[in-house]
């Protein structure tokens, strides 16, 4: 759900589309917040995204804070790939 999430995301912006991952918080020793990883062309972005976010997108609805996130990560990972 994430990917389709970003795809849109990144679609709306103007910008190719990345491979998105989710590292579990939990392994990170934080159990309410996860790391969202956006990859391409071997850059990669990172970012903080919370439980209930990814529990209202598991629900179809998009929060605020987790599209601003995903909005920021994308035009990070476009500086990096982009000259």
């Amino acid at each position: 759900m994430i990917e389709k999430t970003v795809r849109n995301i990144a679609a709306e912006l103007g910008i190719r589309p990345p491979k998105a991952s989710i590292t579990d918080g939990r392994r990170l020793g934080c159990r309410d917040m996860h790391l969202m990883t956006l990859e391409f062309a071997s850059k990669k972005a990172s970012v903080l995204i919370f439980e209930s976010d990814l529990d209202q997108l598991r629900n179809s609805i998009c929060s605020d804070r987790l599209e601003e996130n995903i909005r920021t990560a994308l035009t990070r990972l476009d500086k990096m790939v982009s000259p």
